[in-house]
């Protein structure tokens, strides 16, 4: 009795010695919505051929409800170190703190929680603009006037803070939520928070100068005489138009 003892422990001792396990699980602490992150691991002791690891997100209350959010799942039951899996942080994520696990397929086993992990939301892009008008579908303002590009307001309680671009670059000194436009340009501007940053998409503003050309409407005893000047008889009337706009109502 005292063998067949002996010999279920030293059984149960192997057995324990090769259950499948991992060690080491490790995440960025913090990140923003639609972020990339890496869930990182080693296999400690073999799993059954053909594992796989999926990576699982919590609510932002911490109740893991089946959100997986790796990319792919991953391929490994070997014993290994620096295994690696992308997490995509949902973009619509509500800002919190978080928690994070990785479940095995073959046996299904679930590893060691990450907490803490806080998701914060991007910040709004969008601004407005005033002194402007549709020409061609364009942003347009006319030559020598000033059009006004200003941001919407933050969420309340937050806080942004701003860099205006032109062309993608950033304009010296414009870190205000209004930017003053005199010159054509596509202008953007890029919006950071205490935890993440974002940059809206580009758009496109023209000044214009309206025409000052005039054109003699053809007629009888109304002659053209070259590109810029007629000849009339006395006592013709002509008639001068001037090159009109070409948006409706301008």
């Amino acid at each position: 009795m005292r063998k067949l003892i002996l010999s279920l422990a030293l059984f149960g001792f192997a057995w324990s010695g090769y259950a499948q396990s991992t060690s080491n699980e490790s995440l960025s602490l913090q990140a923003c919505q639609a972020d990339t992150i890496v869930f990182s691991f080693d296999i400690t002791s073999p799993y059954n051929i053909g594992n796989t690891f999926s990576v699982e997100m919590s609510d932002a209350s911490g109740n893991f409800t089946g959100n997986f959010v790796s990319t792919n799942a991953l391929l490994a039951y070997g014993v290994s170190v620096g295994n690696e899996i992308d997490v995509l942080v949902p973009d619509n994520a509500t800002q919190g703190v978080y928690k994070f696990r990785m479940i095995s397929s073959n046996p299904v086993l679930i590893s060691d929680t990450i907490n803490n992990v806080i998701i914060g939301a991007n910040p709004q892009t969008g601004f407005s603009a005033f002194n402007w008008f549709d020409k061609a579908g364009e942003l347009t303002f006319c030559e020598g006037d000033t059009a006004l590009l200003v941001v919407d307001a933050p969420p309340a309680g937050q806080s942004y803070t701003y860099q205006w671009l032109s062309g993608g670059a950033p304009i010296a000194g414009e870190t205000g939520d209004t930017l003053f436009v005199v010159a054509s340009g596509t202008y953007g501007v890029e919006v950071s928070s205490n935890l993440c940053d974002a940059t809206s998409n580009d758009t496109i503003v023209n000044s214009f100068t309206s025409p000052t050309d005039i054109y003699a409407l053809s007629g009888a005893g109304v002659n053209y005489v070259g590109l810029d000047s007629i000849r009339m008889c006395y006592g013709t009337v002509a008639t001068l138009e001037y090159f009109a706009f070409p948006s409706p109502g301008i």
